[in-house]
């Protein structure tokens, strides 16, 4: 590397700063083959010159970049750093975009890529290979932000409080990390991850229904229509999206946010393993407040972190299984102001576009586009005891009968529950919801059915599944 000579001292403070270090340069990595997690480690050190970046600290990222393409295992970037090294000047910058064009050689395998942020983190560092990870741990109290805050009040005059930004934690509530532990516990929880999201083997369903008790309904209740499915669909008795999905899987851990400074969490976005493989999982909470204050209705940004995960989804190679129990979308101005309709569409494309299977599990009330951008899937079941509807009979019954209150009504003429939408085609698969079977054993009925389903899809490649998608949105 050519130094910069126009800064004078430079090179006697590179020299102590290895000396002091016993490193080469601000940054080193390994490879990690421990308890089922093979990982390629990228470790920043603070101490050698503040884990600025330069030239040097480039190449080695790159190096190890390469080294997890050739091992086919995940990368895992632990981050302490100040930014772009300024002795080094623009060759330092350049580092930045140098480094995510080489993120392609991990992203286009299909391997996870995961961050911990350790104190501090900030700047070019943070801002290029830190932040595109594919899940983000932070440590507990430390620094984050594009700039830190001795800098940003130099420049700017600004007090920046702890409690609302550039720290850890406001990242977390701001959704823009999705976990924060304990200090020296990241590369651990980062490990996990590695673990979770590593291939596994399907294990095939051996019947399409199975029970938790031997006298539980294991048949569908088909005579449930009109204003008895509503209410059964909005029975308090339900289990939320959340306990649905932690009956669902196993290991189950949650992201956080849109990346664009909200969480919404109404919306359930992570994942987890299903019948031996991983999967990704989102859905709606019924139990949930977002953040307009509206309960289990998903606002803007909820839609969007639906739709990122997706999107990962399909670049790791993972089903996606979706949960649907929403009286509908957060159409509130807040909301609305958000990009909700843009979201609600970004959010079917994404699932229409993915490249991996898709299932959708209706487990209350599908409620109008809000629902369906949850449910634009390959498979779609239902509980016999849930249903979805183009708006809410209340609704319809004011637009049609200029009544609200002649909502049983609207209700008997809507076909809007489960066994008139399986009959019409809609839905795949009708299985006993909680209000039939009961809580535990609807759920273990709900999880045959969509294991059989699965292992229906798993075996068409992205084409084929293109192509049934067209057949079945025609």
């Amino acid at each position: 590397m050519n130094l910069p000579d126009t800064w004078p001292g430079f090179a006697d403070s590179l020299m102590r700063a290895k000396a002091h270090t016993g490193l080469d340069d601000s940054v080193t990595f390994r490879l990690v083959d421990e308890s089922d997690a093979r990982a390629v480690v990228v470790t920043g050190h603070f101490a050698f010159l503040g884990g600025s970046m330069g030239v040097a600290h480039g190449d080695t990222v790159l190096r190890a970049l390469d080294t997890a393409a050739e091992h086919e295992c995940a990368i895992v970037f632990v981050t302490s750093s100040g930014g772009a090294r300024t002795q080094e000047g623009f060759d330092a910058l350049i580092q930045m975009p140098r480094i995510i064009a080489a993120m392609r050689r991990v992203r286009q395998r299909g391997l996870p890529v995961i961050s911990v942020f350790r104190h501090p983190t900030t700047g070019g560092v943070h801002a290029s290979y830190g932040a595109a990870a594919d899940v983000i741990v932070a440590e507990a109290g430390a620094t984050v932000g594009f700039a830190g805050p001795r800098v940003l009040e130099a420049f700017t005059s600004v007090t920046v409080d702890p409690r609302r930004s550039h720290t850890a934690e406001a990242y977390f509530d701001h959704g823009l990390v999705d976990e924060v532990v304990p200090v020296g516990d990241g590369l651990a929880a980062a490990l996990a991850w590695v673990r979770r999201l590593a291939p596994g083997s399907f294990t095939e369903a051996s019947a399409r229904r199975e029970t938790t008790a031997t006298d539980a309904v294991t048949t569908p209740d088909t005579t449930l229509t009109g204003w008895a499915a509503v209410e059964r669909a909005r029975a308090p008795m339900r289990p939320s999206a959340r306990r649905v999905a932690s009956f669902l899987l196993t290991d189950l851990r949650e992201t956080r946010g849109d990346r664009t400074g909200i969480d919404d969490p109404v919306v359930l976005a992570g994942f987890g393993r299903f019948a031996g493989i991983p999967v990704t999982v989102i859905g709606t909470d019924r139990e949930a407040a977002g953040p307009s204050g509206t309960v289990g209705a998903p606002h803007a940004s909820g839609f969007r972190k639906a739709a990122r995960v997706v999107r990962l989804a399909a670049r790791l190679n993972l089903p996606v299984l979706s949960i649907v129990d929403t009286r509908g979308a957060d159409a509130t101005p807040g909301s609305d102001n958000a990009g909700l309709t843009a979201a609600v569409s970004e959010l079917m494309q994404a699932l229409l576009d993915c490249s991996t299977p898709t299932l959708c599990a209706v487990t209350g009330e599908g409620g109008s586009g809000g629902a369906v951008a949850f449910a634009s899937t390959d498979v779609l079941v239902m509980q016999d005891d849930s249903i979805f509807e183009v708006i809410a009979p209340e609704g319809a019954a004011a637009i049609l009968y200029r009544d609200a209150k002649r909502a049983d009504a609207a209700a008997a003429q809507m076909e809007l529950d489960a066994p008139s939408l399986h009959h019409r085609g809609f839905a795949d698969a009708v299985t006993p919801g909680p209000t039939t079977a009961g809580v535990f054993p609807s759920l273990a009925l709900l999880r045959a059915e969509l294991r059989v389903q699965l292992g229906e899809l798993l075996p068409l490649d992205a084409g084929a599944l293109q192509d049934r998608r067209q057949d079945r949105y025609a």
